[in-house]
Formats: structure tokens, sequence, C-alpha cells
């Protein structure tokens, strides 16, 4: 037997198994070091799973970084808010004075309210009554508070309900003296039948065909079956009046 060969033999299959494992397990290390399984969404940069969208180091992709003062917004490099400011999406607000961002992203204030410390409320000078601010020195419905109703014809003014300019109280309503024939002048002063208020009773001025008829003003007795052609003289009952005529129908 030649034992020379089988040695020789041995050392080739001894080296050779080494090489190999030393082979495989390089290659093993070498994939560890430069790969990694990420969950979706990811990626992998520099052997650790980002998400591109937010990472400030890898944003929009594993070369591209932000500045110093960029934050990393749906894979885009933006600039850094103020102090005292908040990002709602794409833009710097100030959550203590927006009203559509009060207290807090989308919180939004509601029709005629602003932002005040954070919280919805009402424009100086004016309160909350209901679901509406309002004037409570102006308002008629919510005259001196919410609920206190002025009469109809009243107007509100320094929180006081009061007639409007040129009108004056009589009793609950407001009236203007200078034309209500009911308080002509003054309160209570009423114009007689068939007179006008123009700030003092006036009778009126019947124009032609016209005549006052008892207490009836200024009646066209070229027309009216009651007073036809004069005052009294009545139409019969299948008559009727024409031109101051009584005439058959």
């Amino acid at each position: 037997m030649d034992v020379t060969g089988i040695a020789a033999a041995g050392a080739s299959a001894g080296h050779g198994a080494a090489a190999g494992t030393g082979a495989s397990a390089g290659h093993g290390a070498a994939a560890g070091a430069s790969g990694c399984a990420c969950d979706a969404g990811l990626a992998c940069c520099d052997g650790e799973c980002v998400d591109t969208a937010s990472d400030a180091k890898h944003c929009g992709g594993c070369a591209a970084s932000c500045g110093a003062c960029e934050l990393c917004l749906g894979g885009q490099c933006v600039p850094e808010c103020f102090w005292g400011t908040t990002r709602c999406g794409d833009e710097c607000v100030d959550a203590s004075t927006d009203s559509a961002h009060c207290g807090g992203c989308g919180k939004a204030c509601g029709p005629g309210l602003v932002c005040q410390a954070g919280a919805c409320a009402c424009p100086q000078g004016s309160v909350k009554c209901g679901s509406k601010c309002v004037d409570t020195k102006t308002d008629p419905a919510h005259c001196g508070g919410c609920g206190k109703a002025c009469n109809p014809g009243f107007g509100c003014q320094a929180g006081q309900c009061a007639c409007s300019y040129g009108a004056v109280t009589c009793g609950s309503k407001c009236v203007d003296l200078k034309l209500d024939p009911a308080n002509c002048g003054a309160c209570g002063k009423a114009c007689a039948p068939c007179e006008y208020c123009s700030g003092s009773c006036y009778a009126l001025s019947c124009s032609e065909h016209e005549a006052m008829c008892y207490g009836s003003c200024c009646i066209d007795t070229s027309s009216d079956p009651q007073h036809c052609g004069g005052c009294g003289h009545a139409c019969g009952p299948c008559e009727y009046c024409e031109g101051g005529e009584c005439k058959p129908k």
C-alpha cells in the first residue's frame, strides 16, 4: 500500500473542505452586512429599515437627506415651523389664533366665530346667544342680553329697546307723530274722519265728481250706486250708476 499517496489524498481533501467552508462563511457574512429584510412601506438604507416618507436622512430615497432646519414630510424636505406654530399639512399655523386649526390641526371654528387662545369664541364686542354671535347693544332680538327681544317696530340702542330715529313711543308702539292719524302731532291726538295727518290734521280735498257724504270721504258720485249724482241718491236694486245717473242693468 502506498502510504504517501493516501496521505497526499487526505491532505488534498482537507484543504478543499477548509477552503470550501471558509468561502461559504465569507459569503454569508457579506450578505448579512449589506442586506436587510424590511416590512412593507420601508426601504433598506445603509443596512437599516427606514421610512423614506418621514426619515430626514433618507427623504424620498436612500441617497436624499434634508438640511439642518428641514423636516421630511411625504418624502419631501420642508422647512421646520417657527416657534409657536404647528405644521398642519403643508403649512405652519398658529393653533392659538387660526380659526381653521383652533387648538389643533383640522379643528375649525363655526361661521362667525374666531379663535382666541386656542378656543373658538365670538368676536370682541359680541356674545354667543344660542348658535349665533350677536351684539347685545344693537340686536333687537337680544337687546341687553340673550333672548331679550324688543317689541315690533322698536330698535335696540345701547342695549335698550327704543324707537328708531324720527319716531316716539306712544303706549307700547313706536309712531311717527308727523304721519300717524291716530297720534298726529302728539300721542293720542287723532284726526277726524276724512282728515289726514301731516304734523297736524287737515281735511281731505276731494277731486271733481267726489263729495263728502255723511262721514264717508270723497265719494265718487259719478259711479257710486248709493250716492249717484249726489249724496244719498241711491239707485234701485236693478240699476247701476254711470255718469251720475242711475241706469237699468
